[in-house]
């Protein structure tokens, strides 16, 4: 990771952090329960005390930070692709469109 990078990613957590509450955009959290780069707490404690109305989560069990380049690449693609249908149908989209 570049010097940058890393001092950006630093910048934005420590923002984030103690202003989940404020975040209400949809969102789906997907996590992988050995990823070593970002702290699963702080994806749940995002899902938890974010306001957003439409918010989901998923873990996958044993696997790492970067989930797309997982064997099981496909299987997550699908979800991210089935949450998007689900929370941005046309029954829903204008309740999203209202949120952002």
């Amino acid at each position: 990771m570049r010097v940058r990078t890393g001092h950006e990613i630093l910048r934005i957590s420590s923002y984030l952090t103690p202003n989940f509450k404020s975040v209400t955009v949809p969102f789906f959290v997907l996590h992988g329960t050995a990823d070593r780069v970002t702290d699963l707490l702080a994806s749940q404690d995002l899902y938890n005390e974010a306001a957003s109305e439409f918010k989901d989560n998923k873990l996958y069990d044993g696997f790492l930070h970067d989930l797309l380049f997982e064997p099981e690449r496909e299987e997550i693609a699908q979800d991210i692709i089935d949450w998007m249908h689900k929370k941005l149908g046309a029954g829903n989209l204008a309740n999203v469109y209202s949120q952002c």
